[in-house]
């Protein structure tokens, strides 16, 4: 059963400029006699068309569920499981309210290479308690940090202890 869910969309936020800027430089290439001209500005699509790909790549969206944290990739259809126990770290990155996201930090395997997740947060700051104890409840070597380090959110969540 599905208990949170989150996402990354805010990527869009990169994505609509970079594809603003492949249309201009598109219009740009082709729109001289140039061959200096349009070999810059092809050798710039193709450096813009490499960014969206890039960008679009790391869109998912993120189910956590009890038995562990499911990360569907919305682009090439992949989905990853993430294991409670490989979890190492939980940032909470306050920015404002609406737009606090998390960073989850997770190593797969003894020895492996620790990983990031980086999607909106998954509750309003004001329920963050519950979320970090429903959390702890899964592995509770999970690590809490917190951005900036006087957020309201930290201040909150030091004062439950």
């Amino acid at each position: 059963m599905t208990k949170y869910t989150s996402n990354n969309y805010f990527l869009f936020d990169k994505i609509v400029p970079v594809i603003a800027l492949i249309g201009i430089s598109g219009v740009l290439t082709f729109r001289t006699d140039n061959t200096t001209v349009i070999l810059v500005g092809i050798s710039i699509l193709i450096l813009l068309l490499t960014v969206l790909v890039r960008l679009l790549s790391k869109l998912v969206s993120v189910e956590l569920t009890d038995n562990g944290i499911t990360v569907n990739h919305l682009i090439n259809r992949n989905q990853t499981t993430i294991a409670y126990h490989n979890i190492v770290e939980l940032q909470h990155q306050f920015r404002y309210p609406v737009f606090s996201r998390n960073r989850i930090k997770y190593q797969l395997g003894l020895g492996g290479k620790v990983k990031e997740l980086k999607f909106a947060s998954v509750v309003p700051n004001g329920e963050f308690n519950e979320f970090a104890s429903w959390l702890k409840s899964k592995n509770s070597k999970i690590e809490f940090t917190f951005l900036p380090a006087d957020s309201p959110v930290e201040v909150e969540f030091k004062g439950r202890d």
